[in-house]
């Protein structure tokens, strides 16, 4: 169990928070079974507190929207309930529109986005590796609008989520990238590892 506090094995709150993981994979579970499937599920309680449960590739992205830096598997932020003063209103401002100058946040995922397709489409096309898109992740759960495309280099996974609107871009492009009814289970690789991973895959083709 990693959390934004060293525990040690075997105290109470260790205990408690095993104790809540299992009650949330449960609540999924159960989730699950009566709605159709879906890779996140949040509850809100009346006085506001809020729970929000998901698959653990998307931490580092949910961490990094709410400003919590992760060094290490610890994460290190201002606890909100010692705050003597309001927190500053934030920027109502669109993300996607954030420009650092020269491009917005909108235009280099949409670079990114096509980089990767034409990646996998080169792989595929040279048979460099297994190349594959799903709507569905291997535990049959989803993200509206997204779907995942993905290499396996080397027996590693290079994942991402891409627009479903790009999905008919690649039927299009006329290179045939295999689609799967449910992608293959996630092998717990953070955005680091992806990197990584990228860098050995470079180093061992040139």
């Amino acid at each position: 169990m990693q959390t934004n506090l060293k525990i040690k094995r075997g105290t109470p709150l260790m205990e408690k928070g095993q104790a809540l993981i299992k009650a949330a994979a449960e609540y999924w579970d159960e989730y699950n079974g009566v709605s159709e499937p879906s890779a996140v599920v949040w509850l809100q309680a009346d006085n506001g507190n809020f729970v929000l449960f998901t698959r653990g590739e998307y931490k580092d992205e949910i961490l990094r929207a709410a400003g919590i830096e992760c060094r290490g598997g610890e994460c290190f932020f201002e606890n909100p309930f010692m705050r003597d003063t309001k927190p500053e209103k934030k920027d109502e401002k669109d993300t996607g529109s954030i420009s650092d100058g020269y491009h917005t946040f909108d235009e280099l995922y949409e670079h990114r986005h096509m980089l990767f397709i034409n990646l996998l489409m080169l792989l595929e096309t040279r048979g460099f590796a297994n190349t594959f898109r799903s709507k569905f992740h291997s535990d049959g759960t989803h993200f509206d609008g997204w779907f995942i495309a993905e290499f396996v280099w080397n027996g590693e996974q290079i994942t991402y989520h891409l627009p479903m609107r790009l999905w008919k871009v690649m039927d299009d492009a006329g290179v045939d990238i295999p689609v799967q009814e449910k992608a293959p289970p996630f092998d717990g690789h953070s955005s680091n590892d992806v990197i990584d991973r990228l860098l050995k895959m470079t180093a061992s083709m040139y």
